[in-house]
């Protein structure tokens, strides 16, 4: 207790636990708790890392395994190339074990210490015998194969969710554009519809979209809803490769889309409308 100047377990347990990187009271703690974040992406939220991903992997993880089996001999080339297919199999199956692995700071070994070297050789390959014996028990590959066979076909579920998207976004957009021209829209009526038929259908093509791209779905504003509406087009524009869709701009002329915003951003509070009268 003498780390923490404290005599109660509970404040302690954690520090200790994060030290040696493992759970040890009767609560199982994830991976990423008993990992120290780098300080280069411990004070980073949302885009930011998803930005600090791409440089990662496009400017240093990939470039540098491309390198490094590039030098190598043919049969430590195919060994290289079956190693990083686990890896793979690796994060599809099972992400927590899989960057809890790859998180052991292996750069520690010194290079240069043969002895150290080998022995630490040695406990790696103990773990790939290990966990390569509980593939073949398990039956983990025939397991991948279906996994994979069956989130092709839901992909493809979900394409269409997408395509009914967009399809609503078509018709919603002209409708919220001729009330706006009435000079009298219910946009409490239109901005739900809008998030309902547009925002959660990609939502259902693309779980957790709100999330991630379209957090603004919550409407109370003219402003929130031109902002929303904007997040979606980004959205549709970003991925309409992705899933073969239509570009907003051939449909809409920034001008149309324009409009909509300038309006919106000028309305204040959406309020609700009765569609019935009251009984009182």
């Amino acid at each position: 207790m003498i780390l923490e100047g404290s005599n109660d377990p509970n404040e302690v347990l954690p520090i200790i636990e994060q030290l040696l990187n493992q759970s040890l009271g009767d609560s199982v703690r994830p991976w990423y708790e008993l990992i120290i974040p780098d300080s280069d992406y411990s004070e980073l939220y949302e885009e930011d890392l998803m930005d600090a991903l791409d440089v990662l992997l496009e400017e240093y993880f990939v470039p540098q395994i491309s390198d490094r089996i590039f030098a190598m001999p043919v049969n430590q080339k195919q060994a290289a190339l079956t190693a990083l297919r686990h890896f793979y199999y690796s994060v599809y199956r099972n992400p927590d074990l899989a960057f809890a692995l790859i998180g052991i700071p292996i750069y520690g070994v010194n290079e240069k210490d043969q002895k150290e070297h080998i022995n630490s050789m040695n406990d790696i390959l103990s773990l790939y015998s290990k966990y390569n014996n509980m593939s073949i028990k398990n039956n983990s590959m025939q397991a991948i194969k279906e996994q994979q066979e069956f989130q092709k076909e839901m992909q493809e579920v979900f394409a269409e969710w997408i395509h009914e998207a967009f399809s609503n976004f078509e018709e919603i957009i002209p409708e919220l554009s001729k009330a706006i021209k009435s000079g009298d829209p219910d946009l409490c009526a239109l901005s739900r519809k809008f998030v309902q038929n547009v925002t959660f259908k990609i939502e259902q093509g693309q779980p957790n979209v709100t999330k991630h791209y379209l957090k603004s779905f919550q409407i109370f504003t003219g402003k929130d809803f031109a902002v929303h509406i904007r997040e979606c087009v980004n959205w549709f524009v970003g991925f309409h490769e992705q899933y073969k869709l239509p570009l907003v701009y051939s449909i809409f002329s920034p001008e149309t889309l324009n409009s909509i915003y300038e309006y919106l951003n000028n309305y204040g509070k959406i309020k609700f409308r009765r569609r019935f009268p009251s009984t009182e």
